[in-house]
């Protein structure tokens, strides 16, 4: 099926694919990404790595608020540079800070309060993986659980409707999605 073909797109369509960690996101965004759909990189990676250039603080373990106020200036500017009538599938929305902020019980940046509604056009929640992948792990499989459901809490929230993608192999979690844009 040619997916693209089937889709009138008279603006930009935002759909968010979330998970906590190792939730199988980056697999699922690059199927999306061989089938033609634009990916928007998850800005977190970007943040740590450029920090760690610079030997900056503003890193999770070292200041998770400083880190999650330039994480949400990255991700704004990304959303702002997307051109209009193309699908875009994004490695998570600026909701999941909230849900993170709420996991680390810090402060969310405020701007996430007024920016946040009405910004995505669906929202995919993968279900968490039944095994913990450890080379690329940061979070125990208790805190990956606790994430989960506060990333779901922070959608509800704002008022999203997501869709839980459930675990199977990752052609048939993009089958699942693409059948439900």
């Amino acid at each position: 099926k040619d997916h693209l073909n089937l889709i009138t797109i008279v603006t930009s369509m935002k759909y968010v694919i979330t998970g906590t960690s190792c939730a199988g996101k980056s697999t699922t965004l690059d199927l999306l990404e061989k089938k033609n759909f634009k990916i928007i990189t998850e800005s977190a990676v970007e943040v740590i790595k450029e920090q760690q250039a610079i030997n900056g603080s503003f890193l999770p373990d070292k200041d998770v608020t400083g880190f999650q106020k330039i994480l949400l200036e990255k991700q704004l500017k990304k959303e702002e540079e997307l051109l209009e009538k193309e699908v875009f599938f994004l490695d998570r929305g600026i909701v999941d800070q909230v849900g993170y902020c709420n996991f680390y019980k810090i402060t969310c940046p405020s701007e996430i309060f007024t920016l946040a509604p009405n910004r995505y056009d669906k929202v995919f929640l993968l279900e968490p993986l039944p095994f913990n992948n450890k080379e690329f792990q940061y979070l125990d499989r208790e805190e990956q659980i606790k994430v989960d459901q506060e990333i779901r809490k922070a959608y509800e929230q704002f008022g999203y409707g997501y869709i839980l993608v459930p675990f199977d192999e990752p052609e048939k979690r993009v089958d699942f999605i693409l059948e439900n844009i």
